[in-house]
């Protein structure tokens, strides 16, 4: 009687399974920090996929005038002047790449399908922290990864080797100091008054004085068409601070909500919360001090990350490169982050967190 063999292919084991992983790791991605879970999973419309293609940008319709109404009566002319005041702001596409490999010898030393598939899922797990981790570190701290020099943390991630550039990071789109002559979707904001972010500078050395300024900052994004801010980012350090004020005035809140995945304190209705690569945004770099705490006041409404739907964390099919003894699959992204309003964002900066009653 002949022998008789088994044969697993092991390349469909290992593609198949990291396709059916691919809505894990989206949901992983997202859980990784308050800006990414809100707009990928509280909006409908914050992490979208795009349309019939990519375009060769990322394009946002923009409206900065209104239309000018005026009372008539009876047969009074009425007014036909056209209107300015719609234009577009345009964000390059950027892409994003790990990998998850597996040698010969690892597969020999776990041979048989169920082996291989355990270890296979310690590999995408791997995998999956990392390009978790480095999604939201790129978006909160742009190229200050890198350079922690002042101002990084304005400029997109730059790959060490090749200068290749990741999506505009948070705190260029939300700038401590938004009039300089900087270009933002393809839009000077020290021209264009209209597209600016509130930033507001803490001075305060109180508890009261703490929470007045963040009722003030709060106010102000309330003012015209759009809504309040939903969304309240900060360091560890002012977390501490605001909790610790609201208990000096016994209202402390805890914000609580099924399936929502962060410790946060309420505030107007709404979550704060802390994450840990917030940046010191009036030192400009990563580098946090208890004299300079930060805080973000998003509106996520106007806020978007699209990305490709046929590239969204995709995995490619496992390879053996010519020169290895090793399997390999990339993961890959390719998408765009941009704002439709930028005065509905704002940030707080400078805030001094040593507790004083």
């Amino acid at each position: 009687m002949a022998a008789t063999a088994q044969t697993i292919n092991y390349n469909g084991l290992f593609t198949s399974t990291l396709m059916n992983y691919n809505a894990t790791l989206v949901d992983n991605v997202s859980k990784s920090m308050l800006l990414l879970y809100h707009l990928m999973k509280e909006r409908d419309d914050g992490y979208v996929p795009a349309g019939d293609g990519l375009g060769a940008k990322k394009q946002i319709n923009l409206m900065y005038g209104l239309n000018n109404a005026e009372p008539y009566a009876d047969y009074d002319q009425i007014e036909y002047a056209p209107v300015d005041g719609i234009t577009a702001a345009f964000w390059d596409w950027r892409q994003l790449a790990t990998t998850v490999q597996i040698s010969r010898i690892e597969e020999r030393k776990n041979s048989g399908r169920h082996a291989i598939f355990k270890l296979l899922k310690a590999r995408i797990k791997q995998a999956t922290l990392g390009i978790q981790e480095k999604f939201a570190k790129m978006l909160m701290q742009g190229n200050g990864i890198n350079n922690n020099a002042a101002g990084q943390i304005e400029a997109p991630y730059a790959h060490p080797t090749t200068g290749r550039k990741f999506i505009d990071p948070l705190f260029l789109l939300v700038k401590k100091d938004p009039t300089t002559s900087t270009t933002i979707g393809e839009i000077n904001q020290s021209t264009e008054t209209w597209w600016r972010n509130i930033s507001y500078e803490s001075t305060s050395s109180s508890y009261a004085g703490f929470l007045f300024e963040l009722d003030d900052l709060y106010t102000q994004l309330q003012e015209g068409p759009g809504g309040s801010p939903t969304l309240f980012v900060c360091d560890r350090r002012t977390y501490l601070y605001y909790n610790a004020a609201l208990r000096s005035k016994q209202r402390f809140i805890e914000y609580k909500r099924a399936g929502f995945p962060f410790e946060a304190t309420d505030f107007h209705g709404h979550p704060l919360v802390w994450d840990t690569f917030m940046p010191n945004v009036e030192a400009r770099t990563t580098t946090q001090s208890p004299s300079q705490g930060s805080l973000a006041m998003l509106s996520p409404q106007f806020l978007e990350i699209e990305y490709d739907p046929e590239t969204n964390f995709m995995n490619t099919p496992f390879e053996t490169p010519p020169d290895q003894d090793a399997r390999s699959s990339k993961l890959l992204w390719y998408g765009a982050q941009g704002t439709s309003q930028r005065r509905k964002q704002g940030v707080m900066w400078g805030i001094d967190t040593t507790p004083v009653a």
